[in-house]
Protein backbone atom coordinates (compact mmCIF):
# COMPACT_ATOMS: atom_id res chain seq x y z
CA UNK A 1 0.00 0.00 0.00
CA UNK A 2 1.83 3.42 -0.92
CA UNK A 3 1.20 6.80 0.83
CA UNK A 4 -1.57 8.04 -1.17
CA UNK A 5 -3.37 4.42 -0.33
CA UNK A 6 -2.59 4.96 3.43
CA UNK A 7 -4.31 8.64 3.04
CA UNK A 8 -7.32 7.24 1.45
CA UNK A 9 -7.83 4.41 4.46
CA UNK A 10 -7.15 7.20 7.09
CA UNK A 11 -9.83 9.05 5.75
CA UNK A 12 -12.47 6.62 5.71
CA UNK A 13 -11.62 5.63 9.23
CA UNK A 14 -11.85 9.23 10.51
CA UNK A 15 -15.62 9.50 8.33
CA UNK A 16 -16.32 6.04 9.98
CA UNK A 17 -15.78 7.46 13.85
CA UNK A 18 -16.61 11.27 13.36
CA UNK A 19 -20.29 10.44 12.58
CA UNK A 20 -21.05 13.63 14.40
CA UNK A 21 -18.65 15.90 12.90
CA UNK A 22 -16.59 16.39 16.08
CA UNK A 23 -13.39 17.76 14.07
CA UNK A 24 -13.54 21.29 13.48
CA UNK A 25 -15.12 22.24 9.85
CA UNK A 26 -15.97 18.75 9.49
CA UNK A 27 -19.99 19.26 9.30
CA UNK A 28 -18.84 21.56 6.41
CA UNK A 29 -17.04 18.70 4.27
CA UNK A 30 -18.97 15.72 6.07
CA UNK A 31 -15.52 13.35 4.87
CA UNK A 32 -16.99 13.75 1.13
CA UNK A 33 -14.99 14.06 -1.29
CA UNK A 34 -15.21 15.49 -4.74
CA UNK A 35 -14.79 13.28 -8.31
CA UNK A 36 -11.15 13.21 -8.63
CA UNK A 37 -9.92 15.07 -11.69
CA UNK A 38 -8.25 13.17 -15.34
CA UNK A 39 -4.74 13.72 -16.63
CA UNK A 40 -5.92 15.62 -19.44
CA UNK A 41 -8.33 17.97 -17.37
CA UNK A 42 -4.98 18.61 -14.99
CA UNK A 43 -3.11 19.16 -18.47
CA UNK A 44 -5.59 21.81 -19.37
CA UNK A 45 -5.62 23.44 -15.75
CA UNK A 46 -1.35 23.29 -15.63
CA UNK A 47 -1.41 24.96 -19.45
CA UNK A 48 -3.91 27.54 -19.23
CA UNK A 49 -2.16 29.02 -16.29
CA UNK A 50 1.59 28.28 -17.32
CA UNK A 51 2.15 25.75 -13.74
CA UNK A 52 3.03 22.22 -13.31
CA UNK A 53 1.09 20.65 -10.17
CA UNK A 54 3.90 19.39 -7.76
CA UNK A 55 4.01 15.88 -7.67
CA UNK A 56 2.42 14.89 -4.36
CA UNK A 57 -0.95 17.07 -4.94
CA UNK A 58 -1.26 16.12 -8.54
CA UNK A 59 -1.23 12.43 -7.17
CA UNK A 60 -3.71 13.19 -4.70
CA UNK A 61 -6.40 14.85 -7.32
CA UNK A 62 -6.23 12.40 -9.40
CA UNK A 63 -6.59 9.35 -7.23
CA UNK A 64 -8.11 10.75 -3.95
CA UNK A 65 -10.64 13.57 -5.26
CA UNK A 66 -10.45 17.20 -6.28
CA UNK A 67 -11.64 18.95 -2.97
CA UNK A 68 -13.77 17.96 -0.20
CA UNK A 69 -12.83 16.35 3.22
CA UNK A 70 -9.44 18.46 4.17
CA UNK A 71 -8.39 20.65 7.04
CA UNK A 72 -10.26 23.08 8.08
CA UNK A 73 -13.33 23.43 6.10
CA UNK A 74 -11.95 20.79 3.66
CA UNK A 75 -9.82 20.98 0.46
CA UNK A 76 -11.14 23.78 -2.11
CA UNK A 77 -11.51 22.21 -6.04
CA UNK A 78 -8.87 23.12 -8.21
CA UNK A 79 -10.91 25.58 -10.27
CA UNK A 80 -11.82 27.51 -7.08
CA UNK A 81 -7.86 27.87 -6.36
CA UNK A 82 -7.64 30.49 -8.43
CA UNK A 83 -9.72 32.74 -6.35
CA UNK A 84 -8.30 35.80 -4.34
CA UNK A 85 -11.09 35.63 -2.23
CA UNK A 86 -12.73 31.98 -1.12
CA UNK A 87 -15.68 33.47 0.37
CA UNK A 88 -16.47 36.27 -2.87
CA UNK A 89 -15.72 33.40 -5.34
CA UNK A 90 -15.81 34.50 -8.97
CA UNK A 91 -17.61 37.84 -7.68
CA UNK A 92 -13.90 38.92 -6.21
CA UNK A 93 -10.41 38.73 -8.37
CA UNK A 94 -8.49 35.89 -9.78
CA UNK A 95 -4.63 35.13 -8.40
CA UNK A 96 -2.21 35.24 -11.47
CA UNK A 97 -0.64 31.89 -11.13
CA UNK A 98 1.46 31.85 -14.01
CA UNK A 99 3.59 35.06 -12.17
CA UNK A 100 6.18 33.48 -9.61
CA UNK A 101 5.47 33.58 -5.60
CA UNK A 102 7.32 37.04 -5.01
CA UNK A 103 8.59 36.03 -1.00
CA UNK A 104 10.79 34.13 0.71
CA UNK A 105 10.16 34.38 3.99
CA UNK A 106 7.11 35.82 6.16
CA UNK A 107 5.84 38.88 4.43
CA UNK A 108 4.02 42.19 6.23
CA UNK A 109 3.64 45.47 6.35
CA UNK A 110 4.40 48.05 8.86
CA UNK A 111 1.01 50.59 9.43
CA UNK A 112 3.51 53.48 10.34
CA UNK A 113 3.64 53.96 6.11
CA UNK A 114 0.51 54.68 6.24
CA UNK A 115 0.23 57.63 7.80
CA UNK A 116 -0.62 61.35 6.98
CA UNK A 117 0.91 64.35 7.82
CA UNK A 118 -0.49 64.33 11.21
CA UNK A 119 0.58 61.16 12.17
CA UNK A 120 -2.83 59.37 12.23
CA UNK A 121 -3.28 56.10 10.25
CA UNK A 122 -4.61 55.56 7.07
CA UNK A 123 -6.80 52.07 6.58
CA UNK A 124 -7.51 53.32 3.32
CA UNK A 125 -3.95 53.63 2.01
CA UNK A 126 -2.96 50.27 3.50
CA UNK A 127 -5.97 48.48 2.49
CA UNK A 128 -5.02 49.34 -0.84
CA UNK A 129 -0.84 48.18 -0.90
CA UNK A 130 -1.78 45.42 1.42
CA UNK A 131 -4.46 43.80 -0.60
CA UNK A 132 -2.90 44.17 -4.14
CA UNK A 133 -3.28 40.85 -6.24
CA UNK A 134 0.60 40.83 -6.96
CA UNK A 135 1.36 39.69 -3.28
CA UNK A 136 -0.61 36.43 -3.98
CA UNK A 137 0.62 35.63 -7.03
CA UNK A 138 2.10 31.45 -7.76
CA UNK A 139 -0.62 30.65 -4.46
CA UNK A 140 -2.98 28.50 -5.29
CA UNK A 141 -5.98 28.74 -2.26
CA UNK A 142 -6.52 24.85 -1.23
CA UNK A 143 -8.23 25.62 1.71
CA UNK A 144 -10.40 27.99 3.64
CA UNK A 145 -9.44 28.49 7.46
CA UNK A 146 -12.38 30.81 7.77
CA UNK A 147 -12.33 34.33 9.00
CA UNK A 148 -10.57 35.14 5.78
CA UNK A 149 -7.30 32.91 6.08
CA UNK A 150 -6.66 30.88 3.23
CA UNK A 151 -4.27 28.08 3.55
CA UNK A 152 -1.94 27.89 0.46
CA UNK A 153 0.05 26.10 -2.30
CA UNK A 154 2.73 27.41 -3.88
CA UNK A 155 2.72 26.83 -7.45
CA UNK A 156 4.82 29.25 -9.07
CA UNK A 157 8.32 30.15 -7.43
CA UNK A 158 11.42 29.36 -5.18
CA UNK A 159 8.85 28.21 -2.70
CA UNK A 160 7.21 25.81 -5.46
CA UNK A 161 5.48 22.75 -3.44
CA UNK A 162 5.43 24.61 -0.01
CA UNK A 163 2.20 25.07 2.24
CA UNK A 164 1.67 29.00 3.06
CA UNK A 165 -0.83 31.00 5.08
CA UNK A 166 -2.54 34.26 3.85
CA UNK A 167 -3.60 35.93 7.26
CA UNK A 168 -3.71 39.93 5.69
CA UNK A 169 -7.17 39.50 6.98
CA UNK A 170 -5.97 39.67 10.76
CA UNK A 171 -3.32 41.73 9.87
CA UNK A 172 -0.44 39.11 9.81
CA UNK A 173 0.75 38.80 6.73
CA UNK A 174 1.21 36.28 4.14
CA UNK A 175 4.11 33.10 5.99
CA UNK A 176 4.98 29.51 5.90
CA UNK A 177 2.72 27.30 7.45
CA UNK A 178 5.17 25.82 10.53
CA UNK A 179 4.24 22.69 11.86
CA UNK A 180 6.45 20.10 14.34
CA UNK A 181 9.43 22.77 14.37
CA UNK A 182 9.03 22.38 10.20
CA UNK A 183 10.68 25.98 8.78
CA UNK A 184 8.38 24.32 5.46
CA UNK A 185 5.97 21.93 4.94
CA UNK A 186 4.19 20.31 1.44
CA UNK A 187 0.90 18.39 0.58
CA UNK A 188 1.13 15.63 2.01
CA UNK A 189 2.34 15.91 5.22
CA UNK A 190 0.21 18.60 5.48
CA UNK A 191 -3.09 16.73 4.94
CA UNK A 192 -2.03 13.61 6.38
CA UNK A 193 -0.59 15.63 9.35
CA UNK A 194 -4.49 16.77 10.12
CA UNK A 195 -5.54 13.54 9.23
CA UNK A 196 -3.03 11.67 12.21
CA UNK A 197 -4.43 14.81 14.52
CA UNK A 198 -7.97 14.19 14.09
CA UNK A 199 -7.74 10.49 14.62
CA UNK A 200 -5.46 10.84 17.50
CA UNK A 201 -8.24 11.80 20.20
CA UNK A 202 -10.59 9.29 18.82
CA UNK A 203 -7.56 6.12 19.57
CA UNK A 204 -6.79 8.11 22.91
CA UNK A 205 -10.41 8.26 23.87
CA UNK A 206 -11.45 4.69 22.88
CA UNK A 207 -8.40 3.17 24.83
CA UNK A 208 -9.77 5.34 28.13
CA UNK A 209 -12.84 3.59 27.57
CA UNK A 210 -11.31 0.26 27.62
CA UNK A 211 -10.70 0.56 31.50
CA UNK A 212 -11.39 4.64 32.98
CA UNK A 213 -15.09 5.17 34.02
CA UNK A 214 -16.84 7.70 32.01
CA UNK A 215 -16.84 10.42 34.29
CA UNK A 216 -13.02 10.16 35.00
CA UNK A 217 -12.26 10.86 31.47
CA UNK A 218 -14.59 13.85 30.88
CA UNK A 219 -13.30 15.38 33.72
CA UNK A 220 -9.59 14.59 32.41
CA UNK A 221 -10.26 15.65 28.68
CA UNK A 222 -12.31 18.97 29.76
CA UNK A 223 -9.22 19.54 31.75
CA UNK A 224 -6.74 19.30 29.16
CA UNK A 225 -9.71 21.65 27.25
CA UNK A 226 -11.35 19.04 24.93
CA UNK A 227 -14.44 20.37 25.53
CA UNK A 228 -16.06 18.09 22.72
CA UNK A 229 -15.36 15.14 25.09
CA UNK A 230 -18.87 14.54 25.01
CA UNK A 231 -19.39 14.54 21.41
CA UNK A 232 -16.36 11.82 21.19
CA UNK A 233 -17.72 9.31 23.60
CA UNK A 234 -20.87 9.29 21.82
CA UNK A 235 -19.23 8.58 18.58
CA UNK A 236 -16.26 5.92 19.48
CA UNK A 237 -19.93 4.39 21.69
CA UNK A 238 -22.34 5.03 18.45
CA UNK A 239 -24.90 6.30 20.30
CA UNK A 240 -27.82 8.57 21.21
CA UNK A 241 -26.76 11.19 24.01
CA UNK A 242 -29.16 10.37 26.74
CA UNK A 243 -31.94 12.87 27.24
CA UNK A 244 -30.45 14.12 30.39
CA UNK A 245 -29.09 17.22 31.49
CA UNK A 246 -24.95 16.94 32.05
CA UNK A 247 -25.23 17.93 35.48
CA UNK A 248 -27.59 15.45 36.66
CA UNK A 249 -25.88 11.96 38.29
CA UNK A 250 -28.33 10.36 36.53
CA UNK A 251 -26.13 11.40 33.27
CA UNK A 252 -23.06 9.64 34.47
CA UNK A 253 -25.27 6.32 35.51
CA UNK A 254 -26.84 6.61 32.40
CA UNK A 255 -23.81 6.49 30.62
CA UNK A 256 -21.44 4.26 32.80
CA UNK A 257 -24.05 1.99 31.85
CA UNK A 258 -24.05 2.52 28.28
CA UNK A 259 -20.18 1.94 28.35
CA UNK A 260 -20.46 -1.72 29.93
CA UNK A 261 -23.02 -2.50 27.17
CA UNK A 262 -20.44 -1.18 24.34
CA UNK A 263 -17.44 -2.85 26.52
CA UNK A 264 -19.26 -5.91 25.64
CA UNK A 265 -18.70 -5.52 21.96
CA UNK A 266 -15.20 -4.40 22.23
CA UNK A 267 -13.36 -6.67 24.77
Amino acid sequence: MDRIEQIGVKIQELKNLDKRYSTFGSSRHKYELNRPVSESEILFFEKRNSIQFPNEYRNFIKRIGNGGAGPYYGLERIERGKYADLDLGDRGEEIDLSQPFPFKEKWNLDNEQFTDENGEFRHDLKDKEYYKPDWSNGMLRIANFGCGVSINLIVNGEEFGNIWVDDRCNGQGILPFQSNNKKRIQFLDWYEQWLDDSLKPFHRIKKKLLTDLVESIIKEEWGSNNFSIRSYIYNIMDIEPPNIPHHKPEYMIEMERLRKVWLKGNL
